[in-house]
C-alpha cells in the first residue's frame, strides 16, 4: 500500500511559520523573564549581605570595646544559627602590633553545626568586612562570609520553573494553532 503524500499548501506553510514565530517569541520571553528574576534574586542577596554586615557591625562594637569575648561569640553564634546564608563570622581586634589579630572565628560544618575555627577562613563566596569603631576609635574588624548555596538552589528551581512554563505554553500554542487550522480547513 502506497502512502499518499500530502502537498504542502500555502496554508500549511503559513501555519508552520506562525508556529515557529510564536515558539521563538515564547522562548525569548522566557529567557528575558529568567534573567530578570535571576538579577532580582542576586540584588536581594547582595542587599541582605550589606544589611547583615551593617547590623552586626553595629551590634558587635560595644562587646568588643568592653572586651566581652563570650558575648561576641554568643551574638555571632545566634546570628549564624538563624541564617542559612552565613558561612562564617570572624572578629579581629586592632592592636598596637597588628591591625588584625583574630579573636575568634565561627563557621559551620557539613551538618550545619557551629564550630570554632583555628584560623581565618578563606571565603570562596561573597565576603563583607566592616570596621568596628567606637568613639571614633578603630577597635577591630568584622568579616562575614556568605554562602551562595541557597541562592544557587533558588536559581536552579527558578530555571526549572521557567522551563516547565515555557514547555507548557509551547504545547498550548501549538495545540491551539492546530485546532484553529483544523476548524478553518473543515
Amino acid at each position: 500500500m502506497k502512502l499518499h503524500k500530502q502537498k504542502k499548501t500555502p496554508f500549511t506553510k503559513s501555519f508552520c511559520m506562525i508556529s515557529l514565530i510564536m515558539i521563538a517569541a515564547l522562548i525569548g520571553l522566557g529567557i528575558k523573564e529568567y534573567t530578570s528574576r535571576k538579577a532580582q534574586l542576586e540584588a536581594h542577596f547582595l542587599s541582605y549581605c550589606e544589611s547583615t554586615a551593617n547590623r552586626l557591625g553595629t551590634i558587635l562594637t560595644t562587646p568588643l570595646w568592653n572586651f566581652e569575648i563570650e558575648r561576641l561569640k554568643v551574638i555571632a553564634g545566634v546570628e549564624m544559627q538563624e541564617k542559612q546564608l552565613i558561612q562564617s563570622i570572624s572578629i579581629f581586634e586592632k592592636t598596637v602590633a597588628s591591625d588584625k589579630q583574630m579573636l575568634f572565628c565561627i563557621t559551620k560544618d557539613e551538618s550545619g553545626q557551629l564550630i570554632n575555627c583555628k584560623n581565618n577562613q578563606n571565603c570562596t563566596n561573597t565576603e563583607k568586612t566592616r570596621k568596628l569603631i567606637k568613639n571614633d576609635i578603630h577597635i577591630g574588624m568584622l568579616k562575614i562570609c556568605f554562602s551562595q548555596e541557597t541562592i544557587n538552589q533558588q536559581q536552579q528551581s527558578l530555571l526549572q520553573e521557567m522551563l516547565v512554563n515555557m514547555i507548557f505554553l509551547v504545547v498550548i500554542v501549538i495545540a491551539g494553532l492546530f485546532m484553529a487550522s483544523r476548524s478553518l480547513i473543515n
